[in-house]
């Protein structure tokens, strides 16, 4: 049996939940290809010394392209780094709305077109996705972002959610799906009133532990059937979306602003911070602690991505497109004396897909990488509760990330 992992939620009222637009751009844009793209081919079509445009094309690929947040000088590209220095600070960019046609004769190269990748963390390319889903009679809005103190999904769905809903239509548009269902947590009952109220879909009320937001468990909820391993949600006739994703989307069809821009959660505690802001992609994490107030001091750590599923970053690091939120947090909080092992079985009952994280994390140190460890590397979504229940500290889930990257 599966031990479910509960979180203290001790989130905003959805009264305080605003959005946020930051209103001056920072110095500098950093854009590093082999993050957006690893070892995944990619044209820069860019040169350094060029003046570009805001929603110009950066970065080429056939996946998902890469957009300029705002007009601006490319001052350098070395290797695959490029930086911008904006040239302007007002970057409200607004575009012609695209035809019909240009949205949904390939609908798939739309969305690589835009640039959308996956908004909740994944970073995985929408394009690619939604073309496995094209026969999808179900889609289904992943709204409820269970990691610990982020908002920024709850924002975006009582503050813009004419987006939402405008990326929603068009997807459901694309892929003729009949049923059209919000997944929200049980412990949101405030937000669940006023979701009613706006959106007149149907709702799935999932648990109020973590991680209830996998897309798995999802899944499994809506269908009374878990996927095994190998079988993704396309193939159960679903399609599961992020609110970012799909608020990125309508902004492109109601706009034809490409996905410039993040919105995220930026969160410290010990400063009393908590704000849901839309940043340009490619601004560095300081700027971002800076703009929302926060000045990092001894002892204390940035976490990007969540306290579950998110990792430590300096900041000089840059805000990509699925960074959901930015924590600045006390060293405690995060770290502590890893130890050995001690087989108390904690992370296999913890596991929400029953994998062995231990076992996965010692045949990848010994690079026992059969088929077996990375079909189970594959199932994993680094969501972050074997390092959480782990008496010993071990970081299994950093060592997981790692080893994911041999897939």
């Amino acid at each position: 049996m599966h031990r479910p992992i509960r979180t203290d939620f001790s989130r905003m009222n959805t009264h305080d939940l605003a959005v946020e637009q930051l209103l001056h751009l920072p110095d500098k844009l950093i854009f590093d290809g082999s993050d957006f793209y690893g070892q995944q081919p990619y044209s820069v079509m860019v040169r350094a010394g060029q003046c570009v445009t805001a929603g110009e094309c950066l970065i080429r690929h056939d996946a998902a392209d890469l957009h300029a947040p705002s007009a601006a000088k490319v001052v350098s590209i070395e290797g695959t780094k490029l930086t911008l220095e904006p040239s302007a600070q007002d970057w409200q960019l607004s575009a012609k709305p695209p035809t019909e046609a240009e949205i949904y004769d390939d609908f798939p190269s739309f969305l690589g077109r835009i640039g959308l990748r996956g908004m909740g963390g994944s970073r995985f390319p929408a394009s690619i996705k939604v073309k496995a889903s094209m026969q999808a009679d179900c889609f289904v809005l992943n709204a409820v972002e269970c990691e610990p103190e982020v908002t920024i999904d709850q924002a975006l769905l009582l503050h813009q959610e004419d987006l939402v809903v405008a990326g929603i239509e068009a997807t459901v548009a694309a892929i003729g799906a009949r049923r059209i269902v919000i997944a929200v947590r049980k412990g949101d009952k405030q937000l669940l009133e006023a979701l009613r109220a706006r959106f007149k879909y149907e709702f799935l009320v999932m648990p109020d532990r973590y991680p209830t937001g996998a897309e798995k468990l999802i899944v499994k909820a809506l269908t009374g059937k878990m996927p095994p391993a190998g079988v993704l949600p396309f193939q159960f006739g679903v399609l599961v979306q992020n609110v970012a994703s799909m608020r990125a989307l309508g902004r492109a069809v109601s706009n034809g602003v490409p996905v410039i821009e993040r919105p995220l959660s930026v969160i410290s505690p010990e400063q009393n911070v908590h704000r849901n802001l839309i940043v340009p992609i490619g601004m560095q994490i300081g700027a971002v602690l800076k703009a929302a107030g926060c000045l990092q001091g001894k002892g204390q750590t940035i976490v990007a991505g969540g306290l579950m599923m998110g990792h430590e970053v300096s900041v000089d690091e840059v805000v990509d497109k699925g960074t959901t939120s930015v924590f600045l947090v006390s060293e405690a909080h995060v770290r502590g004396e890893a130890r050995s092992c001690i087989r108390c079985g904690a992370c296999n009952n913890g596991c929400p897909l029953g994998l062995h994280p231990i076992g996965m994390v010692e045949r990848l140190a010994n690079e026992q990488l059969g088929r077996p460890l990375r079909a189970q590397l594959a199932e994993c979504f680094l969501c972050g509760v074997c390092s959480s229940v782990c008496p010993s500290n071990i970081p299994l889930v950093e060592q997981l990330r790692e080893g994911k990257k041999c897939l």
